[in-house]
């Protein structure tokens, strides 16, 4: 059964059932004087909570439930511009909120007021009693610097009278999801003292900071508490090579599958050819090698096994292994003039069979191998036409749930073009802003999606995509996601840095180069901790550093099951380890 309501513009309410004999819900909200002459109408909504997402007026008057969820419950909403009166549907049983606003001749709410009801078994009386609405300024945090355990806010009505006695809560997020709340009540100045329990893992952490009735939602105050990083010198002489070329590669290329990285250069004693640096875990510290020199070498490859990763190139048909102690060795390959001037692995995605398949580029020549040095029957041996360069190389989801190999490629004129082994081989065109990919690790029951930079008149994001199968041999590319950057970013990547099992990105956003030629960049790291029930992820940015051509990687650097950032340049890999909450 419902009621029938009547609203008046002197926000006075009368609410009858609509049967003769059914109880009179009467409602009231009696002006403040000094607003009366501000208002040009007053709205109430009349609001059923969700059983499965149950709310009450404080939620409301903090914000803290989406106002999807709110819009869910309304089940009549009426404006008051004069005497005349309005039915209102009002359910007769369960629990309902009446939420009142007041509005001004821009339709912004100066004012606004909630009261809660059962039941309705006989006649009763709700006075709603209205409350300003209210600012309230966060405090700043640089950008890059921790959140201070301290933080002082303060609220004000429209007017900037600052409001004593007004209550302030907040939450806490940070690497791993919600910390603990907390509240507080303004001074006779209208400020607050906010005490924060900062999450001690490194990333990024948020306070959200809220007064009753605000006139926008609250902005996250954000910092970014830096770890403790480890910096390993490269000695060997990296050449300056675009952006896309692989100069190095991570993975677990230990004797024994321990996590290192690789990189080419000029030897550090000089002499002919290229030598290849070896790093990789050692305990607490790195242990190290250079090979000889390799002449011909262009490229590096890593060939994923299921003990450990193989460092190799490919130089005048010959497949050359790099051993962890700096030692080769080199098997012919069914190949005629390859030396390959890029070398990326696909791996072993869904698809069973080969283990890996490794695609070598040397001019017009395109080879897919397997890890075992024999051709592979690979959708990815022809490449597009016009194709120049491989730009990425990896997994990423299918709607169905599957990984698929994925290789997106720069060809001579137009977008690059994404090709994908999804039940035989489908390509389409890249639809983000130039050519920066990313890829993400599986996480067990979670998508790892494609990652591309996405721009438009609101700025910078990355973009999240599955693949879909189109058609016969179609392909599309589903976004599913996409996280805000304050500048274009590059090398995006997807892993778990803070071990919640939740997908986290990670990219480096540059912004300028300094005087000595070294990038200035700062890393970001977007967690999948989401501020408040549907609200964005969780995301913040490192102090700035500088680093000659800094390229971000994404790896476990320390065996505790959560990622790391890699930050390699020619000079150094500097390692910042991810941590649990």
């Amino acid at each position: 059964m419902t009621t029938r309501a009547w609203r008046r513009a002197a926000a006075l309410a009368s609410f009858s059932l609509a049967a003769c004999n059914d109880p009179v819900v009467h409602v009231s909200m009696q002006l403040p004087d000094d607003l009366r002459g501000a208002l040009a109408a007053v709205t109430l909504d009349v609001i059923v909570p969700p059983p499965a997402e149950p709310f009450d007026c404080d939620a409301v008057a903090f914000q803290s439930v989406p106002p999807d969820t709110v819009a869910l419950g309304r089940v009549q909403q009426v404006v008051l511009t004069s005497a005349d009166r309005v039915p209102i549907e009002v359910p007769r049983e369960g629990d309902k909120l009446f939420v009142a606003r007041g509005l001004d001749r821009q339709d912004d709410p100066v004012l606004a007021a909630c009261a809660s009801l059962g039941t309705v078994d006989e006649d009763v009386s709700v006075d709603l009693v209205p409350e300003p609405v209210t600012l309230l300024s966060p405090p700043s945090v640089a950008l890059g610097d921790p959140l201070p355990s301290t933080l002082r806010a303060t609220v004000t009505d429209l007017a900037g009278h600052p409001l004593a006695g007004a209550p302030v809560v907040w939450r806490v997020y940070g690497p791993g999801g919600e910390g603990e709340p907390g509240d507080a009540v303004t001074d006779a100045q209208g400020r607050a003292e906010l005490t924060v329990d900062v999450p001690a893992a490194p990333g990024p952490a948020a306070v959200v900071a809220a007064s009753r009735w605000m006139a926008a939602p609250p902005e996250p105050i954000v910092g970014f508490r830096e770890p403790e990083t480890l910096s390993v010198p490269v000695p060997v002489g990296v050449p300056a090579l675009p952006r896309n070329a692989v100069r190095y590669v991570v993975g677990r290329i230990g004797p024994a599958g321990e996590p290192g990285f690789a990189v080419f250069g000029e030897p550090s004693g000089g002499g002919s050819g290229r030598a290849v640096f070896f790093a990789y875990r050692d305990g607490d510290a790195f242990r190290t090698a250079e090979s000889p020199p390799v002449p011909g070498l262009l490229a590096l490859g890593l060939a994923r096994g299921a003990e450990r990763d193989e460092v190799f190139t490919i130089v005048a048909d010959r497949w050359i292994e790099i051993r962890p102690d700096g030692s080769l060795s080199a098997t012919p390959l069914p190949t005629s003039g390859l030396t390959a001037t890029e070398i990326r692995s696909v791996g072993a995605c869904d698809l069973g069979g080969d283990p890996d398949v490794v695609l070598a580029h040397a001019g017009d020549q395109w080879v897919a191998l397997t890890a075992e040095r024999a051709i592979a029957a690979s959708v990815f041996a022809t490449p597009p036409d016009g194709a120049q360069a491989l730009l990425g190389t990896g997994c990423a989801t299918a709607t169905t749930g599957a990984l698929r190999r994925v290789a997106l490629y720069a060809v001579d004129s137009g977008p690059p073009v994404v090709v994908a082994d999804l039940n035989g081989r489908r390509q389409t065109v890249w639809p983000v802003f130039g050519q920066a990919v990313g890829f993400s690790r599986a996480l067990p029951g979670r998508a790892a999606p494609l990652l591309g930079v996405e721009v438009d008149i609101d700025g910078f994001a990355i973009a999240r995509y599955e693949l879909v199968a189109s058609g016969a041999a179609g392909l599309d590319l589903q976004k599913i996601g996409a996280d805000d950057a304050i500048t274009v970013p590059v090398t995006p990547a997807g892993g778990d840095f803070d071990g919640d099992g939740v997908l986290d990105v990670a990219a480096i956003l540059e912004f300028g180069r300094t005087d000595d030629d070294e990038t200035a960049f700062r890393s970001q790291i977007t967690l999948g901790v989401t501020l408040g029930a549907g609200g964005p992820h969780l995301s913040g940015v490192s102090r700035e550093a500088q680093l000659p051509g800094p390229r971000l990687f994404v790896a476990d650097a320390t065996g505790d099951g959560i990622d790391d950032l890699w930050i390699a340049s020619a000079d150094e890999v500097v390692i910042a380890p991810g941590g649990a909450p």
